[in-house]
């Protein structure tokens, strides 16, 4: 089989509402190697903000929790997260009609969570096949 990639990114960034999906790529059937990463950045300068980014390829997913400081030189509110999933969507079809997500859902959610997202990647690789994908 010829290697067939699809991507998409949003370098800019956005303001993220909690459960936002920040980007959905669309592939065909198969079974695919999907990476994403993308930037979060607490804008707010008085408080913490913890968030949950969740890839998503059918039922299989990647998650990252973190809890980004206040906004400013003095803690961490930038942080760059990295994403890897595999799935096989059943089926023959060439039409590029599966959804493969990216979502941040923020804790707490309130007039003070002021989190934005960029420089945003979500790419997928067709394999010939996935011969396993257990825990360890």
């Amino acid at each position: 089989m010829a290697t067939q990639v699809f991507s998409c990114f949003h370098d800019a960034q956005k303001k993220v509402s909690s459960g936002s999906k920040l980007a959905t790529l669309l592939v065909p059937d198969g079974s695919w190697f999907v990476v994403a990463k993308v930037n979060v950045d607490n804008d707010n300068t008085s408080t913490y903000q913890t968030l949950t980014a969740q890839l998503t390829a059918g039922q299989d997913f990647d998650v990252n929790h973190v809890r980004l400081g206040p906004s400013g030189v003095h803690s961490v509110d930038v942080m760059a997260l990295a994403f890897t999933v595999v799935h096989t969507f059943p089926g023959t079809s060439n039409v590029a009609k599966n959804t493969i997500d990216l979502v941040i859902t923020l804790d707490p959610v309130g007039p003070n969570a002021f989190v934005s997202a960029g420089q945003l990647k979500i790419t997928a690789i067709r394999v010939d096949s996935i011969d396993a994908n257990t825990p360890v």
